[in-house]
């Protein structure tokens, strides 16, 4: 994420928690105890989240934030097949939502976007050649092993295939 999805992300965050706390919505605990906002949420929303729950903790004691990451539609499932409560829901594809709870929200709100990422290290096979007009390529060959996360459980699973599919295409033309 960039440093302004970030900080939207954080805004959102902040405005969705006080307001849960001011409602005081799914928020375990009673007057005069430690009460928990839980938040499931995409793993790719790890490192940001972390920071803000350090930061909402500090300015709201007696509240512990807990963070569940996990595969997006994963985090989906702890609510509608599991019957976890969560206070925010924070998936990395917003229509996730709408498809698979459409009778667990009443809203959603789409903050921030991501991009795919094609990763790999010095040490990955054809690292000295793969670049951004040759990687589909690459990709392609049998020599070369990539990885990508379940697509039952995560956005970046079951859009990985499709984005292989379209260089496939691009490539053949």
């Amino acid at each position: 994420m960039d440093k302004r999805s970030i900080t939207i992300c954080l805004i959102i965050v902040l405005t969705a928690t006080s307001l849960a706390l001011a409602l005081n919505m799914n928020l375990i605990g009673g007057q005069g105890r430690s009460r928990a906002l839980r938040i499931f949420h995409a793993g790719s929303l790890s490192v940001p989240l972390e920071q803000v729950a350090e930061r909402f903790e500090e300015e709201n004691p007696g509240v512990k934030v807990v963070l569940e990451p996990s595969g997006s539609i994963l985090a989906v499932r702890k609510i509608t097949e599991l019957h976890k409560t969560a206070s925010i829901l924070m998936t990395a594809d917003y229509r996730l939502i709408n498809d698979m709870m459409p009778n667990h929200a009443d809203f959603n709100i789409a903050f921030a976007s991501n991009k795919m990422v094609l990763a790999y290290t010095d040490k990955s096979r054809c690292s000295d050649e793969i670049n951004s007009e040759n990687w589909f390529k690459i990709l392609m060959r049998e020599d070369v092993k990539y990885g990508f996360s379940n697509p039952n459980d995560d956005p970046c699973g079951y859009r990985s295939p499709m984005v292989l599919a379209l260089a496939k295409t691009i490539g053949d033309l």
